[in-house]
Parts: C-alpha cells; structure tokens; sequence
C-alpha cells in the first residue's frame, strides 16, 4: 500500500517538474524578447503580457504538433486538449461563429495548461490504468489536487515574504490564465469536449474550485506587488465572490460567473433528501383469479418484510361486494389488515382516497384500464 502511494507521488511530482520547467522556460523566453526586444516593462499591462504568454505555450505546443503529424504519432496538441464535437457549434448544417469562436478559444487555453502538460508526462511514465468509457489512462484525482497544494505554497510564501521580480510576476499571472480555464471548462465546457469523460464523483472539482477563488485573489495581488502596486488579496476575494467593483470590470465578470457556477454545482451535485410522505395507500382493482392467487399473496410476502410504519391502508375494488377471508381462503399471516370485503367500483367514484402516496394496480380488462387511471388521476 505504502509502496503504491510513494510510486504514484513519486511519478506525479516528476510530471509536475517537467512541467514547471515547460513553463518557467517559456516565461524566460518570453521576458527576453518582452524586455529586449520591445525594451518594455511586463508589470505595465498584465492584460497584454497574458495574451503574450499563452501565445508563446501555444507555439510551442503547436510546434509539438506539426511534429507529430510529420512522424505519424499522437501530437502533444492532441493529448493536451480534446477538440470540441463538430455537433457542437454546427447546427442541422449551419455554422454557429460565436460558439465556435469560444470553443476553440477554450481549446487553446487547455493546449498551454501546465497541469495537462503534467498529465501527458503522468500518463507515460506511471501507465495508469485504462478507464473503460473514454479509453484513456485514468489519472487519479489526488495529482490535480497535489499540483494546486504546489501552487498554493508556492503563492503564499511570495505573498508572505514580499517577493517580486519579473520571473514571479508571469508565474503569477500564468496561475490566473489556468485557474480561470480549470474552472470555466470543468464547471461549463468539459461536456462539449468530452461527452465520454468519466469522474471519480461528483464532488471531484467543487472543493477545488473553493481553493482556486482565493488563490486567484492572492495571484493577483502577487503580481500586482511586481509591478509596485499594492493590492491586497483580501480585497479581490469579494470581487471573485460576485462583488462589483468599479475600477477592475473583468473581475467582477469573474465574480458573477463564479458564483453562477458554484450555485449550480452546489444544487446539482448534493442528492435530494428523501421525504416521507406517510403511509401509502395500495388500491386494487379487480378481484379475479390473478389477483386472488398471485398479486394478492405476493404482496402479503412484500409486506410482512416491510417497516411496519410504511404499511398503509389495502382496498380492492370490484363490480360486487366480495368476502375475501372466506373466499379467498388466505392461509398466511398478513402483518396489515385484510381487508373484509371487496368495495364496489362506484365508491372509488364517491369516496376520497385517504392518501397522496398511492400505488394502484388495475387488473381488469385491457380496454378498461385507461377509464380507470383517468379516475385515479381526478382523484
């Protein structure tokens, strides 16, 4: 057990070193030819130098691709990021612009994540096991959760010490690229991508997402100290709570999505609990030969195995009144009160069923039984 554990982290924390280096030697590629080049200061547009950074992994990434198409292999394209489903933005043979415009944005910000760099890395050197539905290797839920806890100690040991310079500021501003890409396609996207994906459970992401908001906030702020600003963290948290702020307009688009987001996950993924509704009221109709030797019986077998506060109130209705202990010849103990007689069909009409929670068997003629529901519906 302590050797699986130790092997899994063990292959999990290389595939996060090779992924940092991916991106710490991006930014430095990226901040040579910023600051050399364009002899400008990266902290003057964060905005800017974000659209800068994704540009410079997209590169890279599509490097990676032409390769792969030119040896006949998996591209690391193609393993990053799943493509959207052509159903998806093409409708009965139109083509929807806008949505494919935001699914393919979405593609890209995948293609640069750090986290699925780490995941194609996990994925060959650990051989997970092959999940049956979306025939991938499965990586389990603990690696995200060990690479946020990274990024969480790395985040609040610069925001603690005070630490700025160039290479922490496009960390920090690369957290936020991912961040807000990790929430918005596993809470909005991840079913137009991956409509065989599987998850571990249905709180796999919402805890997450509750880390990932304050880290934001502490990104932000962190790289907001870079550039000699001081923003506190806790300032932004409401904003990314759905806060509007006046002077920071894309946070607070932020912030109202987020919290879009987290109702509905809160309200889909809890289960309903189940209510009691009070004991349910079994009605039969008819009292032939079916339900005297089979339907009858069986449900004395199914109660007397049955809560005896969820045993409710028996009534069979026929065209005559009928004595049934004397006719039916019952011969095992009922755990309910058998009913004495049959009722006729003209008091289901007159009188008020006692209960909401009914289960109704109609054991007539075919062409009877839809009167006979209608009936149960007025009721």
């Amino acid at each position: 057990m302590f050797k699986y554990i130790f092997k899994r982290i063990y292959f999990s924390l290389f595939s996060f070193l090779a992924g940092f280096v991916y991106l710490i030697l991006s930014a430095m590629l990226l901040l040579v030819i910023w600051i050399f080049l364009f002899k400008a200061d990266p902290t003057d547009n964060i905005s800017l130098f974000a659209v800068a950074e994704i540009a410079v992994l997209f590169f890279f990434a599509f490097i990676a691709w032409i390769i792969g198409k030119l040896l006949n292999k998996d591209s690391l394209l193609d393993l990053l990021a799943s493509r959207p489903g052509k159903q998806n933005y093409n409708w009965q043979g139109g083509y929807s612009i806008f949505i494919f415009l935001i699914l393919a944005l979405m593609t890209v910000l995948r293609s640069v994540s750090i986290l699925q760099f780490s995941k194609v890395i996990y994925r060959l050197v650990a051989e997970p096991d092959t999940d049956t539905g979306s025939k991938r290797p499965n990586v389990p839920p603990s690696f995200q959760e060990l690479y946020i806890v990274i990024w969480a100690v790395f985040l609040v040991f610069q925001i603690s010490l005070k630490i700025s310079n160039h290479i922490l500021f496009a960390l920090d501003v690369y957290f936020i690229i991912e961040s807000v890409t990790w929430i918005l396609y596993y809470a909005v996207f991840r079913r137009f991508f991956e409509e065989k994906y599987s998850i571990y459970h249905v709180l796999e992401h919402l805890p997450i997402i509750f880390i990932m908001i304050p880290l934001q906030a502490i990104a932000y702020a962190a790289s907001a100290m870079c550039g000699g600003d001081k923003v506190s963290w806790r300032e932004i948290i409401p904003t990314l709570l759905g806060q509007a702020t006046e002077n920071r307009i894309m946070l607070s688009v932020l912030g109202f999505l987020y919290s879009a987001i987290v109702v509905s996950m809160i309200i889909s993924t809890f289960p309903v609990e189940n209510v009691k509704t009070g004991n349910p009221e079994t009605i039969i109709i008819g009292a032939g030969d079916v339900v005297k030797n089979r339907l009858f019986p069986a449900i004395i077998q199914r109660t007397n195995k049955t809560e005896h506060n969820r045993i409710g109130n028996i009534s069979i209705y026929d065209r005559k009144e009928l004595e049934i202990e004397k006719n039916w010849n019952i011969k095992e103990k009922a755990s309910f009160e058998i009913p004495q007689k049959t009722k006729t069909i003209y008091s289901l009409i007159t009188e008020k069923l006692k209960s909401k929670d009914i289960i109704a068997w109609i054991e007539t003629p075919s062409d009877s039984h839809l009167y006979y529901l209608e009936l149960l519906k007025n009721q």
